[in-house]
């Protein structure tokens, strides 16, 4: 199929004065939620009907019949905090872990910023065990994935086992280098969002990304790419899923040079 033009959905600048009062920053930061909730809107909208709704790929090059759902050995629920300039992009990889998790006893979960609805689920979900969940993310402040580990052993229970397991809750963010770093200091200011009791995890990737979307930095890899390093050499997935992931990225690809 001829490829189809993305609507144009930019936001509409805002003027800052250079001192703002309390009450004047307060308007803003509405008016930038009101903002990103419009933006939300007007992109379903214009998708509506012509996108599939899990991969985000016009349906004449859909890939979720390609994305065999995964069996995840253990017992560990990712939860993706995605820009909302991202949402319903084809050209993003975390909506992968969503299709390839999605018959999983953990299904991934999608949080978009800046819907107050999502910020509201997002709290409630990082409030069920503190203990057991972190933001991988390299701040300033984050521990490597071995000194978070290294005292949290990852217990894999029998499928006839009815004693309740811990989950390992991994929050996850999706967005330019740019606008993750600005999430990340949303969530260290915001107390309901963690604050700075939510942990936060660095990986040190040793390979290139394999993501369409051109790296700031050589070193720097994609929201997919960064579980299934995680999941395999820190928490010990079977290597054969976190291989699946990495080719579920490659085929996203190839769906959107499709479209070229």
């Amino acid at each position: 199929p001829a490829p189809q033009r993305e609507p144009n959905l930019a936001l509409p600048l805002l003027s800052r004065s250079c001192c703002m009062s309390s009450s004047t920053s307060t308007d803003n930061r509405a008016y930038d939620r009101s903002r990103s909730e419009n933006y939300v809107a007007r992109k379903e909208k214009a998708r509506f009907g012509s996108r599939c709704g899990a991969c985000w790929h016009p349906f004449g090059v859909c890939i979720c019949a390609r994305v065999v759902p995964l069996k995840f050995a253990l017992p560990v629920q990712i939860l993706v905090y995605q820009h909302h300039t991202d949402y319903l992009n084809a050209g993003d990889d975390a909506k992968l872990l969503l299709i390839a998790a999605r018959e999983s006893r953990y299904p991934a979960k999608l949080f978009v910023h800046g819907r107050q609805a999502d910020e509201a689920d997002l709290a409630a979900e990082l409030s069920i065990d503190p203990v057991n969940t972190f933001l991988l993310f390299p701040s300033e402040r984050a521990v490597s994935a071995e000194e978070f580990f290294e005292h949290r052993p990852i217990v894999v229970a029998s499928p006839h086992s009815t004693i309740s397991e811990p989950v390992l809750r991994v929050l996850v963010i999706d967005a330019t280098w740019r606008h993750a770093k600005a999430m990340q200091r949303h969530l260290t200011r915001t107390p309901k969002l963690g604050g700075t009791s939510l942990p936060h995890v660095i990986l040190s990737p040793k390979t290139l990304s394999v993501y369409a979307r051109k790296q700031s930095q050589p070193d720097r890899i994609c929201t997919v790419e960064a579980v299934a390093l995680l999941l395999e050499e820190h928490i010990g997935e079977d290597p054969r899923v976190c291989e699946t992931l990495i080719s579920y990225v490659q085929m996203n690809n190839r769906a959107l040079k499709r479209q070229e």
